[in-house]
């Protein structure tokens, strides 16, 4: 699965997980959204809320595993290349 998100400045520093988006909020102007994650005790929660989400993310937001829907997408593209549009296009 995709266990993280990743991050890398520009000085070449790389960045993993909750600290990635916070970088990335920080750089769209919404870095004060992140203002609780220096609160002590917080920064280990939201990670553990992180990798949590992480672990499961496609599972919660396409309601399959990456591995279901990389089979998915492979399945679809052995049809396509088979011209056998009719049963591709249910997919």
């Amino acid at each position: 699965g995709m266990a993280a998100i990743y991050a890398v400045t520009a000085n070449g520093k790389i960045l993993k997980g909750v600290p990635a988006f916070a970088l990335a909020y920080e750089q769209v102007g919404l870095g004060w959204l992140w203002g609780i994650y220096n609160v002590p005790g917080m920064r280990q929660l939201i990670n553990l809320g992180y990798d949590i989400f992480a672990k499961y993310r496609t599972r919660l937001t396409r309601g399959s595993s990456l591995e279901e829907l990389v089979r998915l997408h492979r399945e679809k593209n052995v049809l396509e290349n088979a011209n056998d549009c009719e049963r591709c296009n249910k997919m």
